[in-house]
């Protein structure tokens, strides 16, 4: 069944003052609003479901105006695989003849979406509010700045929590039709949020959760990606200057800095998911630090 589609689009003439302050807090307010509504932890296993999807933008136009998107939508699926990757572990079944049990959401589902962006040219230099009538020094130095910034911000990837069988408890051995890898899921015995006062890099889930099935039962109870990772939030700027060259008309040097990740916030990524593996639980990676970096462009 198709999921019913809202879409809702909104945009606005702002001029400047305080009208513009209350746009710039309506992007900003629902950016956080996404990030609060983002848990960490799916404890409920998928089931055969088709929630609504949800796409709201709304646009702000101040100058050359900020631009923020919302998104919250759910993609279920079987199974799914990359094409550049011919065996993905997310792509096989962990019994062929359940195929109803592998429903669940799909391992590139990010269940909520923000990005925002603006781009501001600030009102100094010719041409512009302030600064119309300087001098031709003054104006190469202090007009003409421009900024622009964009901020992500999503809900984790699903986590497909899983267990390397042992040769009692491989069932891909049992199945003569069978072909790919095996894939089996675990137990949930408990609850899986994580106990207060542990770093979430060292113990992610509560281990104690999760068990292993038996020999005569090797399909556990666990949904296909029923967890979620960490969430993602990063924001990016970049300050740029265009100086104009009078020996010729539209010739100019632009010069241009751009700071990945500037306020240089952790984004973890996803925690170790083999409950058979010492490492299960884990998180021991994470996304790209501030990165800076400086450019001229000659324009002719």
């Amino acid at each position: 069944m198709n999921p019913r589609i809202f879409y809702c689009a909104a945009s606005v003439r702002m001029a400047r003052g305080m009208s513009t302050l209350r746009s710039l807090l309506a992007v900003c307010l629902g950016a956080l609003a996404l990030n609060a509504l983002a848990q960490p932890v799916d404890t409920s296993a998928p089931a055969r479901q088709s929630a609504p999807v949800v796409v709201a933008n709304r646009t702000i136009i101040v100058l050359r105006g900020p631009i923020a998107g919302y998104s919250a939508r759910e993609r279920v699926a079987s199974v799914q695989s990359r094409i550049e990757q011919a065996l993905e572990n997310n792509a096989t079944v962990q019994n062929i003849y359940d195929l109803r049990n592998e429903r669940g959401p799909t391992s590139y589902n990010v269940a909520l979406l923000n990005v925002s962006s603006i781009v501001y040219q600030l009102p100094f230099g010719k041409g512009r509010q302030f600064g119309s009538s300087w001098h031709g020094v003054v104006d190469t130095i202090a007009g003409g700045w421009e900024l622009n910034a964009i901020n992500t911000a999503n809900s984790g990837l699903p986590v497909n929590v899983s267990y390397t069988p042992s040769a009692a408890l491989d069932a891909t051995g049992r199945l003569a039709e069978w072909r790919g890898v095996a894939t089996q899921r675990p137990n949930l015995v408990g609850d899986p949020t994580r106990p207060s006062g542990v770093s979430m890099i060292d113990q992610y889930w509560n281990k104690a959760a999760f068990g292993m099935p038996t020999s005569v039962a090797p399909f556990g109870n666990v949904g296909r990606n029923a967890f979620t990772g960490p969430n993602f939030w990063q924001w990016d700027m970049g300050v740029n200057k265009r100086f104009r060259i009078p020996a010729r008309e539209g010739m100019a040097v632009q010069f241009r800095s751009e700071f990945f990740n500037i306020l240089n916030h952790t984004n973890f990524g996803g925690p170790s998911a083999d409950i058979t593996t010492a490492s299960f639980g884990t998180i021991r990676s994470a996304f790209p630090p501030r990165q800076i970096q400086f450019a001229l462009k000659f324009m002719f």
